[in-house]
């Protein structure tokens, strides 16, 4: 078995990373994880021609301060070249992102 732990940011986030790797937010994957007041931002790197898909968790049902349900957000990068890319969660549902 093999459990992920991933903890809820203060804005009720939660940011799950690349699911298709062991570690899902490798610190050389992700120099930054932001939280803001619409959601959060990463700082990703890739190289070039690489695609990958990042997931988060979004707090949808607050019961008494506490987060009843999240919704789920995927966003599809593709590194053009090799250069690090901000990606906002707090925008939209769904993106896919081309640099």
């Amino acid at each position: 078995d093999l459990l992920q732990l991933s903890p809820v940011l203060e804005n009720g986030w939660v940011f799950l990373g690349d699911l298709t790797k062991y570690v899902s937010v490798s610190g050389k994957r992700f120099s930054e994880v932001r939280v803001t007041s619409t959601g959060i931002v990463v700082e990703t790197h890739g190289l070039q021609n690489e695609s990958i898909q990042l997931t988060a968790l979004r707090p949808m049902v607050v019961n008494s301060g506490r987060i009843m349900e999240w919704m789920v957000l995927q966003k599809t990068v593709h590194f053009e070249s090799s250069k690090a890319v901000f990606v906002n969660f707090g925008e939209a549902k769904t993106s896919h992102i081309q640099v």
